[in-house]
């Protein structure tokens, strides 16, 4: 008898408990407030993509650069938050020559066309100029080594 009690008084609860959270809920529905809070921000940050390439083009009044490609020229907008660097060093759109190698990130706008958010100027000509710091340590390494060579009339001398 005991059991059927305590059963009965735990439905009754549950039974109140769910009855509660759901009355709460419906209230909240109807007066328009938000029960639930999403974690996404009002503006998402824009995705970056890295680019290169030779400078077809330079419009300084139109604020734009195109690349040559392999089918057509890629284009891509000047904006005030552009940062221009050469040799590591600021520079400015001004610095900018046709045939001259660039690379940089860029990102979509809400139009879709592609922004530029950096450049750097002249990527080419250090990579030919400076040998890797590995390139450096094999050639040392392989210099310092004595050359082995095999004499096939001479037979080798077993060690004890």
């Amino acid at each position: 008898m005991k059991r059927i009690t305590l059963f009965t008084l735990s439905l009754v609860i549950a039974s109140s408990i769910l009855l509660a959270l759901n009355t709460a809920y419906a209230e909240d529905q109807s007066s328009g407030v938000k029960s639930v809070q999403t974690d996404k921000p009002e503006k998402q940050k824009k995705k970056t993509f890295p680019f290169n390439g030779k400078v077809e083009s330079v419009d300084k009044t139109a604020m734009k650069i195109i690349l040559s490609g392999k089918n057509n020229g890629r284009e891509f907008l000047i904006t005030s938050n552009t940062k221009f660097t050469k040799n590591g060093q600021p520079a400015t759109i001004e610095d900018i020559t046709v045939g001259e190698k660039i690379s940089g990130l860029a990102q979509k706008n809400e139009q879709g066309v592609s922004e530029l958010v950096s450049v750097n100027l002249s990527p080419g000509k250090d990579k030919e100029t400076k040998k890797s710091p590995k390139s450096e340590k094999k050639s040392k390494k392989q210099s310092t080594e004595p050359k082995v060579e095999a004499n096939p009339t001479q037979p080798m001398k077993a060690s004890n």
